[in-house]
């Protein structure tokens, strides 16, 4: 319903929740983008047991029953409990006819006399709608109370009803902070995501015009492109590089390869810029001595988000020394 274009809030059916073991109300809203799309989904849990408080803090008196109800008229909160109310796992339901009647038909308050479906005790009975939320309060008497006070009744009605208007007006506008701040995080993910691919595409722009083997890795290390110099000098499609890592080790020389993957990690673990030199084997079957170097690229809060650097072929000058030795 909300991915395609239900804004309204939903509720669901109360569970315990595995992090804290207490008993919680499930409830989402879709979030959207300024263009209307759906985003993704705010979720928040509300402690049941806040509103079994605010019941429990009414008082009691027999014959007197306060329930919150679901759209579904699941019972979410009940004072007094009665059995099969005590939410575990399996929620009762109100089955009256004037209070499924009433739901069915999103009527906003009725007054009716019925007999509880789920303890059995005839009530006078006041159903209201909370707001717009899909929540309702049933709020009744046993009709023995209600002809001696009747106008205490009343009181009591108005009292619940502001009481938990009052806290599902809070946990609106808890929800209501969640999805701004789910908003500006996907903004801002956004942001550092196009920063990021039009840095990369001024790289390769650059780069593809160089003879070195340049390359972009992500923050993690993690190679996410090969210059168009590397097919041509080891004869490997560089998508397929990208796509198995272990057509690039192949490509480095089994005794340079483990000092070459250390160096690499060190670096990506420190932050640090990384200067290291193996060998590489050409399209033809030679090994040519490479310098590689590779520096890391941060965001405005100085996280690094990826990392560029090129290979420069330096085999004449490893031969010249070696000569000269």
């Amino acid at each position: 319903r909300l991915r395609e274009g239900d804004d309204a809030l939903v509720t669901g059916v109360p569970q315990r929740s595995a992090h804290s073991g207490r008993m919680v109300l499930p409830m989402a809203r879709a979030l959207r983008g300024p263009d209307g799309r759906f985003q993704g989904i705010v979720f928040a849990l509300i402690d049941v047991g806040r509103i079994d408080a605010l019941f429990s803090g009414l008082g009691h008196a027999p014959g007197r029953v306060v329930t919150l109800l679901g759209h579904d008229r699941l019972i979410i909160a009940r004072h007094p409990p009665a059995p099969g109310t005590e939410r575990d796992g399996t929620p009762a339901t109100v089955s009256a006819p004037p209070t499924v009647k009433a739901i069915a038909e999103a009527r906003r308050e009725l007054s009716f006399r019925a007999v509880s479906s789920v303890d059995g005790v005839d009530r006078v009975n006041s159903l209201r709608r909370l707001g717009d939320y899909p929540l309702y309060l049933l709020a009744g008497s046993s009709v023995d109370q209600v002809l001696a006070p009747v106008r205490r009744r009343h009181a009591v009605t108005a009292a619940l009803v502001m009481a938990l208007g009052a806290s599902v007006l809070v946990a609106g506008l808890l929800l209501q902070q969640a999805w701004r701040r789910q908003a500006r995080a996907l903004d801002e993910a956004r942001a550092r995501r196009d920063e990021l691919q039009a840095s990369e595409a001024r790289f390769r722009s650059l780069t593809d015009g160089l003879e070195h083997l340049c390359f972009v890795a992500d923050a993690q290390g993690m190679p996410s492109y090969y210059s168009p110099q590397w097919r041509a000098f080891t004869g490997l499609d560089t998508a397929a590089m990208l796509a198995d890592a272990r057509l690039t080790k192949g490509c480095v020389h089994p005794d340079d390869f483990p000092a070459m993957l250390r160096g690499w990690q060190a670096a990506v673990a420190a932050g640090t810029p990384v200067n290291l030199r193996y060998r590489l084997r050409r399209h033809d079957g030679a090994w040519r001595h490479f310098d590689a170097r590779a520096l890391p690229q941060r965001d405005a809060q100085g996280r690094v988000v990826s990392w560029v650097g090129s290979a420069t072929d330096v085999t004449e000058l490893v031969l010249a020394h070696e000569a000269q030795r």
